[in-house]
């Protein structure tokens, strides 16, 4: 009969099918075909044929299944309905099938069917097979030949006895295939050929032992295993995670770190390979990372998780080698690295270290095993319990029959790795007698060191340091201060310090230069220099800005007074972004000239020669000769603008730094009490509720790059000295280091006084307070350095008076008149119906010479809450002396009200404080708190009042 066969899909380009030919050579089929046909048609005649797949939607007709014996390779496809399963066993015994398949579903076999006549036969391959089983067991005989074998949808369960009695079968995948047994029950001797095993989709129960480690390909997910999964697969899972999915195990959420690798290496000489065993040493090559340069060397897979190997000939093995594995650290890390040796060689002991109070002994040195059970350690014959182990330290339990306090205790430590998978030569041994009453230190073959001694390289005992040797033994030296901070020799109680090292006990450094201008600061070891050098070794003169006349805001010259040594160099000056050009220079001045700008700048000079550069924050400010007042004033009928010195001339009934209160409400003060502590030097004024305090905070050395170099802390650390006689003068010093100190003076104004700052002349009123600040000498860490001090104000409030209800408020502070681009600049804080105005102007007299400096201000709370405001300075590098003055009024807000609506006696409360800048050598600052109101106020010194 004729068949018609169509060819659906072919995996070449040519085929020729003539079923009329003779010759059996001109049917070729060298690679794998796929044909889609209603039936198995005959191929006797094609003899030359390797590998079918046929596809239908039907089951077929097998009667043409035995002229197939031909091919090598049959895969049966069809879609659906039930059929018989292919008659295989009729095929003749010369068939030469190697590997069968089919997706198709059969009805269910009372007997095994037996393929041995496929005596070839290495593969089958039956998917979706819809119940194939005999009694729920595979439908097959064993097979002798047979390598690997898939059934899925097949219903099954224990199939153990068919792989037992397959002796070549390496793969099993059974899934989806209803399999419910326990897993617990199988163990590594009925595993032991398997390579690959895939029971995937089913019903499993039970936990995995470690048998399961060796199997190269393993695939359990969707079942119902449960309790911890073997340490071999967790300490290697982010990559095999699938395969284990959707089941119940107990320790992967989180993944533990890995605890369990033990590693070993071994050479084997005959064969040039490097073996790296042991227990948990990786799943695939990837899990091993060797160092340079044996990273190209190909790692191959022996024994999954026990056992690989690395080609390596002798001539390039190290005596020891890292080897790193992919496993999560107990520190968080994702490798482990250890240090291994390749050969068997004899530990070697450094130190040995008895604890009588952990009953432990410790051994130090190298070649030791990471296997704490290859490791035995008996200590006059009685064993000592192994806790831990490394390549480098021993830890073991001694025995309770021990006695500490033995001098001669011998010691056999034995170390065996052959139950790691590999067989080593004979174990490793040592023997030596220890001292369990003190650390033992081994020096050479045999020898260990005596208390208080240590092993030089030629195998010698010397004492240590701080102990000479007396009659055989190492006594106490006398001792020598800090132990000669371990940079000396002590003899006889005095230190010899080592080379670099200076000071009595050797705490100090000898500078690596000659200090060309100054003197070597033996503490760290670094140049100090005289004033006005700098340089690591004192050999470049320093350079710096005192004090500025700027230009206008049109530009124009600019001169900077300062030191400006070495004429014969270039200096380059900088304006905030602007270069000045420098048209004259001497030792002590430089003129340049500066095109249009506005607002504050810094000024940087740089000594091309040198390339050093001095910076002077925010020093310079260009001049705008028409001055604004604070607030305009309030308004045209309170008060007129002096647009020459930036200040209101109040008109009428109106007072205030902006004209904005009557004068009436100004008088109605009440009683100030006012303190100066001369145990602290802060001064506070008392009125009701509120308190009122001031101090002088810090004083902070800057370097040219804004860093801190020094901050001195100045607060509630002055030392009263005097109070003049019949006088409201009070005098108080405070010492920086032996050469600088500041001198602070608290002053009572009796009458009006008017006072002249740089360019500006100002009244100070009779009943305020000035307080005078004077810093001199003050030595720089570098001339290129400038200072910045703070001064910190705050309130705090008195709760036993609490009558004048109807002017409470709370803090504000208004900074919007203080502008750096005014001659004369103002800070109001309000509190209570009351303002505190802090009047201070943006000048400073620096050496001699009136200069522009600028300010900032911060808020911050202390400890209770309670507000305080900073205000700090940048300043010049004034060499001799700087000079600023500012002064402070207490008025009250247009809000007051002069009476409350309770009948009460309106007392007012006293707002915060406003922190007032510093002053450099003979220089005074002053403060003035001017006190409006219509009661006496008296000024007490702690007890006593003033006169």
């Amino acid at each position: 009969s004729a068949y018609e066969v169509s060819v659906n899909k072919v995996s070449t380009s040519s085929i020729i099918l003539n079923n009329d030919l003779l010759s059996l050579g001109a049917v070729q089929f060298p690679i794998i075909c796929y044909f889609t046909s209603n039936n198995l048609p005959p191929i006797s005649e094609l003899m030359a044929i390797s590998s079918l797949r046929f596809i239908t939607n039907k089951p077929y007709d097998y009667t043409n299944l035995l002229s197939y014996r031909k091919v090598r390779i049959l895969d049966i496809y069809y879609v659906t309905g039930l059929s018989d399963f292919p008659p295989f066993s009729q095929i003749p015994d010369d068939n030469i099938f190697e590997q069968i398949g089919s997706r198709a579903q059969y009805n269910p076999k009372s007997t095994k069917i037996d393929l041995s006549n496929l005596k070839k036969l290495k593969v089958m391959n039956f998917r979706d097979t819809g119940g194939f089983h005999v009694n729920n067991e595979i439908p097959f005989l064993p097979h002798p030949n047979l390598e690997s074998l898939s059934i899925s949808s097949g219903f099954l369960s224990d199939p153990r006895d068919f792989v037992n009695n397959s002796p070549k079968l390496t793969s099993l995948v059974l899934s989806y295939d209803s399999i419910g047994l326990d897993i617990s029950t199988w163990r590594l001797s009925q595993l032991s050929r398997l390579e690959s095993l895939d029971l995937s989709y089913n019903s499993l129960t039970g936990t995995l032992d470690e048998s399961f480690c060796h199997i190269k390909d393993l695939r359990i997910q969707n079942n119902q295993l449960e309790g911890p999964l073997p340490s071999c697969f967790v300490c290697y899972f982010t990559p095999i995670s699938y395969a284990f999915s959707n089941n119940k195990f107990t320790n992967l959420n989180p993944i533990p770190p890995c605890t369990t690798i033990i590693p070993n290496l071994w050479y084997n000489s005959s064969e040039e390979m490097l073996y790296i065993h042991g227990k948990d040493v990786g799943l695939s090559v990837q899990d091993i990372i060797l160092p340079s340069p044996y990273n190209n060397l190909q790692i191959k897979l022996v024994q999954r998780s026990k056992i690989f190997k690395v080609p390596m000939i002798l001539s390039s093995v190290p005596e020891t080698l890292d080897v790193t594995f992919i496993a999560l650290a107990t520190d968080g890390s994702s490798t482990q690295t250890f240090k291994l040796s390749p050969f068997s060689k004899k530990p070697i002991f450094t130190n040995i270290i008895p604890s009588q109070a952990q009953g432990h002994l410790e051994f130090k040195g190298s070649f030791f095993s990471y296997n704490k059970t290859s490791i035995k350690v008996t200590l006059d014959g009685f064993d000592c319990l192994i806790l831990s182990s490394t390549f480098s330290s021993i830890f073991c339990q001694v025995p309770i029959t021990l006695d500490f306090t033995k001098t001669s205790v011998k010691a056999i430590v034995t170390i065996d790795d052959n139950g790691l998978g590999i067989k080593v030569p004979q174990p490793l041994l040592e023997e030596m007698y220890i001292d369990m009453s003190s650390e033992n230190i081994m020096c050479g073959e045999n020898i260990m060191c005596g208390e208080n001694q240590y092993c030089l390289a030629n195998g010698t005992c010397i004492c240590n340091k701080g102990f000479k040797l007396v009659g055989g033994v190492c006594v106490v030296e006398p001792l020598c201060p800090s132990s000669c901070s371990n940079a000396g020799t002590c003899v006889e109680g005095v230190c010899h310090c080592d080379a670099d090292r200076a000071l009595f006990d050797c705490s100090g450094y000898v500078c690596k230069e000659t200090c060309l201008n100054g003197a070597c600061n033996e503490v760290n070891g670094k140049c100090k220099c005289l004033p006005n050098y700098t340089g690591s070794n004192c050999s470049i003169p320093s350079h710096y800005v005192t004090s500025v006349i700027p230009c206008s805001v049109d530009g124009g010259s600019v001169t900077l007074y300062g030191l400006f040594p070495d004429t014969t160099s270039e200096y380059t000056v900088i304006i905030g972004s602007q270069n000045c050009q420098v048209n004259s220079k001497s030792n002590t001045e430089i003129q340049c000239l500066l095109g249009p700008g506005m607002g504050t700048q810094n000024i940087k000079v740089t000594n091309s020669k040198y390339n050093i550069s001095f910076t002077g924050i925010g020093i310079f400010n260009f001049y705008n000769p028409i001055k604004q007042c604070p607030n305009n004033c309030t308004n045209i009928s309170n008060g007129l603008c002096n647009a020459t010195s930036g200040s209101c001339e109040c008109l009428g009934d109106w007072t205030g730094f902006d004209c904005s209160v009557k004068k009436e409400l100004a008088i109605s003060a009440p009683f100030v009490n006012t303190t100066v502590d001369t145990k602290t030097g802060g001064a506070k004024m008392n009125s009701k509720e509120t308190v009122y305090k001031i101090g002088v905070a810090s004083l902070k050395e800057i370097s040219i790059d804004g860093s801190i170099v020094q901050n001195h802390s100045l607060e509630e650390n002055w030392v009263f000295l005097d109070q003049e006689q019949d006088s409201n003068i009070f005098t108080f010093e405070q010492k920086i280091d032996e050469i600088s100190k500041i001198t602070y003076i608290i002053e009572e104004v009796k009458q009006d006084k008017e006072f002249q700052f740089g360019t500006v002349n100002f009244m100070v009123p009779k009943e305020a307070i000035k307080i005078s600040v004077n810093i001199s000498n003050y030595q720089y860490q570098n001339s290129l350095n400038t200072l910045l001090l703070s001064f910190i104000s705050g309130t705090s409030s008195n709760q036993q008076n609490s009558d004048d209800t109807c002017n409470e408020k709370e803090v504000s502070i208004d900074t919007s008149n203080a502008d750096n681009q005014k001659d004369t600049n103002y800070i109001s804080i309000s509190k209570n119906s009351r303002q505190l105005v802090g009047r201070f102007i943006n000048q400073v007299v620096s050496d001699g010479r009136a200069t522009f400096m600028s300010s900032f201000i911060n808020q911050t709370k202390n400890s209770n809450g309670e507000l305080n405001v900073i205000v700090s300075l940048n300043l010049p590098h004034c060499q001799y002396s700087c000079l600023i003055d500012p002064d402070f009024s207490l008025l009250i807000t247009p809000g007051f009200k002069s009476e409350c609506s309770n009948g009460k006696k309106n007392n007012w409360l006293i707002p915060v404080a406003v922190v007032v800048p510093c002053v450099f050598v003979s220089a005074l600052v002053a403060i003035s708190i001017v006190l409006y109101r219509k009661h006496k106020y008296s000024i007490k010194i702690l007890s006593f009042k003033l006169k």
